[in-house]
């Protein structure tokens, strides 16, 4: 009896690692690859988005930039700009429910372009201070190449890069 609970038991382990959110309803599955998560007895996926936002929306092109699906961000010299780290479980960036993550450390790949600091609310304080490219930002120790510039109905553009010009 002992073995037959472990059999069934490592069955339904293996089948719950094993499966795909492709056709499978999500409730059952754990996909540690795409972080889809399940809804109770639907097939819906969804995934955490995890991403940086803040960026002034008058500040960012109205075209895209060519060959992408990300905008470009133009700061001048002396700007200063906030940016939190969110997450949200949704199939969208800017989702309603988005929690912000707390971040211990904000830097920049590039220190001659612009300086950083957290603040005492986790944000970070980005003060552009010469001519160049911004991205990425690094948050916890992860680069983020993409920012996001949200309205106040949360519509949001991919910022794929900041320009500080004079």
């Amino acid at each position: 009896m002992l073995m037959k609970r472990v059999y069934c038991g490592t069955s339904l382990l293996l089948l719950v690692i094993c499966c795909s959110c492709e056709g499978v309803p999500t409730a059952l599955c754990l996909n540690f690859e795409s972080g889809c998560s399940g809804q109770s007895g639907g097939s819906t996926q969804q995934a955490w988005q995890i991403y940086v936002a803040g960026f002034p929306l008058d500040r960012v092109d109205q075209t895209p930039i060519a060959g992408t699906d990300g905008y470009r961000g133009t700061l001048a010299v002396g700007d200063t700009v906030s940016f939190r780290l969110y997450h949200v479980l949704s199939d969208r960036v800017g989702a309603a429910g988005a929690t912000e993550l707390p971040v211990r450390t904000w830097a920049l790949t590039d220190s001659h372009v612009a300086s950083v600091s957290r603040g005492a609310d986790g944000a970070a304080r980005i003060v552009a201070i010469g001519l160049g490219t911004l991205l990425p930002l690094v948050a916890n120790d992860i680069p983020y190449s993409e920012v996001y510039a949200c309205d106040a109905g949360n519509v949001c553009r991919k910022v794929t890069e900041i320009v500080v010009v004079q």
